[in-house]
């Protein structure tokens, strides 16, 4: 899933004759939708549950359009995180 969700990678594993079908958009989005499940199973909230898969996604997009790197990926997925706690926190969510 980390190598298939870049749509610069391509699998190893095309076996000969069969046409390669870019699919790194279905891999994008069902690791966002992970993330976001699982913001929605700790906090309870769709909202920030549906918020978590569209930056979740963002972040990794730009990352694999090389816009940011692996540390700051992980600085704004930590960032997110760390402003849901503080919706939560001030009753918002």
């Amino acid at each position: 899933m980390s190598r298939l969700k870049n749509r610069h990678n391509k699998p190893d594993n095309i076996p000969d004759g069969q046409k390669y079908v870019p699919c790194w958009f279905y891999w994008l989005s069902a690791h966002g939708l992970i993330h976001g499940g699982v913001v929605f199973i700790v906090t309870g909230s769709s909202v920030l549950g549906v918020t978590e898969v569209v930056l979740h996604s963002v972040i990794d997009f730009l990352k694999c359009e090389n816009k940011t790197n692996p540390h700051v990926d992980q600085l704004l997925h930590i960032l997110c995180k760390i402003c849901y706690v503080i919706l939560i926190f001030n009753g918002v969510f």
